[in-house]
């Protein structure tokens, strides 16, 4: 696959849209894993985000953080919260565009 041309960030961190919905992950414990809509970051570095639910457990078949971004929560077989209006991410260590399978997927809120 050929590499894509870089860009410059528009902020010291990540290149996302303002309203893109995002999966992010923390690099410290108690590691979490957030997804909601991108509202910026602050100069400490730590992401905003809106409409923010916490993905709480997912099983294998979404195939990681990434299959999670990608394809959301497979089958129901997860657990993800209720919405919250907004959220302070601190420590983030991952700050992953999703898709719109995975935003429909996570949005429904699965609990098994």
């Amino acid at each position: 696959m050929k590499p894509t041309k870089k860009t410059k960030p528009s902020s010291p961190k990540t290149s996302i849209a303002i309203g893109t919905y995002v999966v992010v992950a923390t690099s410290s414990r108690p590691w979490s894993v957030a997804a909601g809509y991108y509202a910026g970051e602050d100069k400490q570095g730590r992401v905003y985000l809106d409409n923010a639910r916490q993905i709480i457990y997912w099983s294998s078949p979404s195939h990681g953080l990434l299959g999670v971004a990608a394809r959301g929560i497979v089958d129901g077989d997860g657990r993800v919260s209720p919405a919250v209006r907004h959220m302070r991410v601190k420590n983030e260590e991952s700050v992953i565009a999703a898709t719109d399978l995975a935003r429909t997927s996570i949005e429904a809120e699965p609990w098994k």
